[in-house]
């Protein structure tokens, strides 16, 4: 049987690392959101297909000025820790859900 909306408790606390599920795929949506946009500005402002950071430091600048951030170096950490962070959240949703089968197979 598949997972339904009674087997998942989106607001129990400590879930997920001491967080709940629904703070958790707040956090991915957001940073979905984050790399989505800078995917629009990687096609609008350079004409460069979103999926590689530009090497050029000036478009790394353009980047980072339209995201708000400080330079093109604040740009990739930025977005380095946004991508390491939503490996770990969608690691531990993937974990969660898998224990969560596991014991409705019972």
């Amino acid at each position: 049987r598949l997972l339904d909306e009674r087997d998942v408790d989106m607001n129990a606390p400590d879930v997920l690392f001491g967080e709940s599920l629904h703070t958790v795929l707040f956090r991915m949506r957001e940073q979905y959101r984050f790399l989505r946009r800078l995917q629009l500005y990687f096609r609008i402002l350079l004409d460069i297909p979103g999926n590689r950071f530009p090497e050029g430091s000036e478009q790394r600048h353009q980047l980072a000025a339209v995201m708000n951030l400080s330079d093109g170096d604040a740009l990739l950490r930025e977005l380095r820790d946004r991508m390491k962070q939503n490996r770990r959240d969608f690691d531990a949703v993937c974990a969660y859900l898998a224990s969560i089968m596991t014991k409705s197979k019972r």
